[in-house]
């Protein structure tokens, strides 16, 4: 009971801000997760391989099934190139096409989660520049008696919205290089299984 009461008086003490920063960092987890486990399931281990030897060996028809069965964007991705190819199509241009759709899907949400990380400390600072003007307002108004609980409020406000901005922001820093670095390499796998193809 006594962490909540803490918790409770943390929260509050740091100003109208700190549930805008608390759904940014909302915002950053879920992007961020969800991200991930597009990234992770782009293929199974091994497909690019996989599916050059079923091309080759396969009918059409019995690796196109086979690919709109298996998860993931590269399968599908050579799913839309083979239905491309039933159609008399250039393949090449087809892939390329569904490549440059799912990267770019992929990259828009990469930059939703670098935009929140980016957007969490700027709220910390506006924050503090709230906690600053009740700062010089408890000062302004010595005269009362009350300017240490007004000086005190403003200051906590200033430092606890900054710290939680802060405190959002340097886990989302780590997710978005994380990201891109898995972004990165789901290229490199759709580019693999283009050259196999």
């Amino acid at each position: 009971m006594l962490v909540l009461t803490e918790m409770s008086r943390y929260w509050s003490s740091g100003g109208p801000l700190m549930a805008p920063i608390a759904a940014v960092s909302v915002g950053i987890w879920f992007h961020t997760l969800r991200l991930r486990q597009h990234l992770l399931n782009v293929a199974p281990p091994d497909f690019e391989n996989r599916i050059a030897d079923s091309v080759a060996q396969q009918p059409l028809d019995t690796v196109l099934e086979s690919c709109r069965n298996t998860p993931g964007a590269l399968a599908a991705s050579v799913a839309y190139t083979l239905d491309a190819l039933r159609r008399r199509e250039n393949a090449g241009d087809a892939f390329m096409q569904f490549e440059r759709a799912a990267v770019s899907r992929l990259g828009r949400d990469l930059v939703v989660v670098i935009a929140l990380t980016s957007a969490a400390p700027l709220l910390g600072l506006l924050g503090t520049v709230g906690g600053m003007i009740e700062t010089f307002r408890g000062v302004s108004i010595a005269v009362r008696g009350e300017t240490a609980a007004h000086v005190s409020s403003g200051i906590s406000q200033a430092l606890i919205a900054t710290q939680f901005g802060l405190a959002v922001a340097i886990p989302g820093v780590f997710c978005a290089a994380r990201l891109d670095r898995l972004l990165d390499h789901a290229r490199l796998r759709f580019a693999r299984c283009r050259s196999h193809l």
